[in-house]
Order: structure tokens, then sequence, then C-alpha cells
């Protein structure tokens, strides 16, 4: 767990918070998807470390480790028992496309969602509580909502896990929500050794010579095929679990 307490303390509380939530959040979405982590806790993959046990290991304050773990089970990737503690959920998105067409509240990354989703992703408003709710891993998961995290993952995760420090993450998206996101995972798994440029428009390949890492969001890269010169970009994927088939 010590792994844990580097690049988590930071500009308050809140931050912390967050930083923590992606970190461990991260891991939680890529055991689910059975690939490995350098960081992942040693023992058993389903039981968490307790709340003093979490701050304790990542330096924070406690009531900041228990609020991770809040926003973490609201994103239904952890459940707590009384008296036992928390664990992880083995396939936390198994089943969240029943629940009806899902919606975002960032219009532009809801475009790069309904990409990947190859069907439509609407922008939420009042009467959209009981469909189920895209929420970026570093936002705080509001109560009362289906919530299904939004995050890296596959290929795009395990590439970022594994940068080293200088390097530099080049990513091709016009949403500024994504950029985000993917500078907050960043942070979270690496702090400020490795940076994030990031470009509208997918360019030739020679342009990403020297760059640790390139990322496209699916929305840049399925009008274009794959023989256009993107080669070194790895497509990003961001939901785990989800069915293109279903809607």
């Amino acid at each position: 767990m010590d792994s844990y307490g580097s690049n988590t303390v930071g500009n308050g509380r809140r931050g912390a918070r967050r930083r923590l939530r992606l970190r461990l959040g991260l891991w939680l979405l890529a055991t689910a998807e059975g690939r490995s982590c350098d960081d992942a806790p040693r023992g058993s993959r389903r039981r968490l470390p307790s709340v003093r046990a979490l701050a304790t290991a990542a330096g924070v304050h406690r009531n900041t480790a228990a609020a991770a773990y809040r926003d973490l089970q609201r994103f239904g990737l952890v459940h707590s028992v009384r008296g036992a503690g928390t664990f992880a959920v083995e396939s936390p998105a198994r089943s969240w496309t029943q629940f009806g067409a899902p919606v975002c509240s960032d219009p532009g990354l809801a475009g790069v969602l309904s990409a990947e989703l190859r069907r439509p992703v609407s922008v939420t408003t009042a009467g959209d509580r009981r469909r189920p709710l895209l929420v970026p891993l570093d936002e705080s998961p509001p109560a009362g909502r289906r919530v299904v995290p939004v995050a890296p993952r596959g290929p795009a995760l395990l590439a970022l896990r594994r940068l080293s420090p200088g390097s530099t993450v080049h990513l091709v998206s016009d949403s500024p929500r994504l950029g985000r996101l993917v500078r907050h995972a960043i942070l979270a798994l690496h702090g400020e050794s490795v940076g994030l440029a990031r470009t509208q428009r997918a360019r030739p390949a020679p342009e990403l010579s020297g760059v640790g890492l390139g990322l496209i969001d699916l929305r840049q890269l399925s009008p274009r095929g794959t023989d256009v010169g993107l080669e070194g970009l790895i497509p990003l994927m961001l939901l785990i679990g989800s069915d293109r088939n279903a809607g």
C-alpha cells in the first residue's frame, strides 16, 4: 500500500480526495478488466484497506480517505460490509446498459462517449434522473443517481501507468473535459513528473516523435479509419463493461 502514498497530498483536502479516488478507482477498473497493475495492494484483490490504513498509506486525513471510499461506493466500484470492511466490486459496470440510454452532463464528452458506445449519449436534463449518468472519475458522483464511472481503461490506462518521469502525453481530442480527466489521471498516477499536450485534430505520426504516449479519442479516430498516419496513437477507451449492441 505504500505506493498510494505518492502524489496524493497536494492543494487542499478536496484535491487530495480527488487524486486518491482516481488512483484507487483506476486500479479497481483495471482489475475488473483482469489487467495487472504494478501498484496493486498485496493480498486479496477484493478486500481493501481500512479507512485508517488507507489514510496512513496515502498521507491524507482519515476524513479524506473515508470520503474517497464514499465516492467510489456511489460509482459502484466498492461496497462496505458493516464490521467486515470495504470490498471491491468484481464487475462494476456489468449491467448498467439495461437502464435506458445514458446521459452525460458535458456536451463535448457526450460526443466522445457516443463514438465509443456507437449510440447516442444525450446531455442530461432534470428529467433524466432514472437514466444512467456517465460521470468522469475525477468528479464527485451525485447522490441518488445511477452513475457509471468514466476513466481511461484498457491499453490506454496500462500505458499511462507505465510512463516514465519527464515524459509527455499527447492527447488528440477537441473535448476540454476529456483533457481535464486525462490531466487529473496523470496527476494521480505521476504527479507533475509527466506532462500533457493536447491538439484538436490528428496530425501525422512524425509530430509525435519524442512523445511518451499518444492518445486519441474515438470521435477523432472513427471518421478517419486506421491508415492515415496515426501510428503510435492509442485509442482512448473510457467505459468499462459497455454493451455496444445495447439499445
